[in-house]
C-alpha cells in the first residue's frame, strides 16, 4: 500500500486535500502510528492512531484520534474503500 501515512490517519486523502486548501490552513503536527496492518489477496485492513495538532479557517483542531481504513487494489491502484475515524477518549 503506496499511499501517503496521512491519508492513512486523518480522515483520507480527499479530507485531508480539502482541509489543506482552505484559507486559513496553518499545518502544525500530525502524526501517524500504524498498530496493525492485516493483508488479504486485493484488500488490507489498517488501524491506528493520528495525533493532530493544526489550524484550519482560524479555528485550532488537535486531539487523537483512532482509524480505520479498509483497501482494495484495482487495476494496480491501491484505494481506500471505506474508512473510519474516530476520536480517542481520554480515561476520566
Amino acid at each position: 500500500m503506496s499511499s501517503p501515512a496521512l491519508a492513512a490517519g486523518y480522515g483520507g486523502r480527499e479530507q485531508a486535500l480539502q482541509d489543506f486548501s482552505e484559507p486559513g490552513f496553518t499545518p502544525g503536527r500530525i502524526e501517524v502510528e500504524l498498530e496493525r496492518v492485516i493483508p488479504l489477496v486485493d484488500a488490507g485492513l489498517v488501524t491506528g492512531r493520528s495525533r493532530v495538532a493544526v489550524t484550519v479557517g482560524g479555528a485550532s483542531i488537535s486531539g487523537v484520534y483512532r482509524f480505520t481504513r479498509v483497501w482494495r487494489r484495482a487495476n494496480g491502484e491501491w484505494r481506500i474503500l471505506a474508512t473510519h475515524t474516530s476520536v480517542e477518549e481520554t480515561p476520566a
